[in-house]
């Protein structure tokens, strides 16, 4: 019974050490943005929002955590302290959200309200709008 228990408790304390290293490299992983990541797809902002309010499941399966470059026209450009999102405009109700990525700088791309743009960004997915994060504008 005791040399059970002199090997049992360091291999549960060298797992958990193991388990101490891993989340701290997650943790401090640098975070990937999209700007050197080719775009599986190229799609229209309202083609993508109907595609979504359609049939939510199938373009989940054609879209989701996929990088995708939308085509569409800005309607508004929101700031929320650091977070900065464009949101393309489609013919429905809803549109498409683009947060961009923290390196992006709306100043510096020239992009104004009412500008049509490519925007690179990974889908995660559709509530009331089709959200995109990791964005990059596309010149």
């Amino acid at each position: 019974m005791r040399k059970n228990r002199k090997f049992f408790l360091p291999a549960i304390l060298l797992w958990v050490l193991a388990l101490g290293f891993w989340a701290y490299y997650v943790y401090t992983k640098p975070h990937e943005s999209t700007k050197n990541l080719n775009a599986d797809l190229t799609i229209n902002a309202d083609e993508l929002y109907k595609q979504y309010s359609g049939n939510e499941t199938e373009a989940d399966k054609k879209y989701l955590n996929k990088i995708i470059k939308v085509e569409g026209k800005i309607s508004e450009i929101k700031i929320n302290g650091t977070v900065q999102i464009f949101v393309l405009e489609t013919q429905s109700a809803g549109g498409i959200n683009c947060q961009m990525s923290s390196s992006e700088i709306i100043k510096k791309t020239g992009v104004e309200k009412g500008a049509t743009v490519s925007i690179k960004g990974r889908c995660t997915g559709f509530l009331m709008d089709v959200n995109l994060i990791d964005c990059v504008v596309e010149q």
